[in-house]
């Protein structure tokens, strides 16, 4: 199958930096995504406003405002190797879902119905993730909910398959995978893909640490996460155990 790849105000909100909180009976965020891919791996940094630690419904993670009919929500199932999908409409809601796998498309729970814990990721596909002119500048993407200070459990991957994940790092600039994230029974096959300043990029195992490897040198400094962003895991091995990886730092 073919992988896709990778109570605030709207002018208080296009107004925001990277990240931000605002403080109330419940602390809501936003953080402020830079991408200018058609095709964006975005994190889960918040949880649903007013419901404790509940994991928030898609319908309600990513800002509409900004974007355009047509544009589509994509959250990966590993176990059954299927994306959820929903696309924007013109009144700015997401309409009906869809199950998409190699062989065609079925029904499926609405934006509304599925929920998305942090940790996880989705895939954003926009049509135009630019201006237009000249001098083309990237769209930035809003992500929002309430902000929670818990820290993120460790995850365990399905082995032999592809993992769609994201860690929530909200305020750094980057996330780095080799410092910030411990990573335990690793296959030496396993590979990792991700955007690097807009350009896909294939990670590979090299002396325990997560490297790109370019001729005969292997560039861990590479091996890096902008902020709001995921990647692809490709796990390569099938037998147990499988491969966890937890966070170092409380995103």
């Amino acid at each position: 199958m073919k992988k896709l790849m990778f109570a605030i105000s709207l002018a208080g909100l296009l107004g925001l930096g990277a990240s931000a909180a605002v403080q109330s009976a419940n602390t809501f965020g936003v953080l402020k995504v830079e991408s200018s891919t058609k095709q964006t791996i975005i994190c889960v940094p918040w949880v649903a406003v007013g419901a404790g630690e509940s994991p928030v419904a898609v319908e309600d993670l990513v800002m509409t405002s900004n974007l355009e009919e047509g544009d589509g929500l994509y959250l990966y199932d590993p176990s059954t190797k299927k994306y959820k999908a929903w696309f924007l409409t013109s009144s700015g809601t997401w309409d009906s879902p869809i199950m998409v796998d190699s062989v065609g498309a079925t029904t499926g729970k609405s934006a509304g119905d599925t929920t998305a814990e942090r940790g996880n990721a989705l895939i954003l596909v926009r049509q135009h993730p630019t201006t237009e002119g000249e001098t083309p500048t990237a769209k930035p993407i809003y992500l929002y909910g309430q902000y929670t200070n818990s820290s993120v459990p460790a995850m365990t991957l399905s082995k032999g398959a592809w993992n769609l994940i994201a860690p929530p790092n909200m305020f750094s600039s980057v996330s780095d995978l080799n410092s910030n994230y411990t990573w335990e029974n690793v296959d030496d096959s396993d590979t990792i893909r991700l955007q690097n300043n807009g350009i896909a990029i294939t990670l590979v195992r090299h002396e325990n640490q997560w490297a790109y490897k370019s001729g005969n040198n292997y560039i861990t400094a590479a091996a890096k996460v902008q902020p709001g962003q995921g990647f692809w895991y490709v796990s390569k091995g099938t037998t147990d155990p499988r491969v966890t990886f937890s966070s170092t730092t409380n995103n």
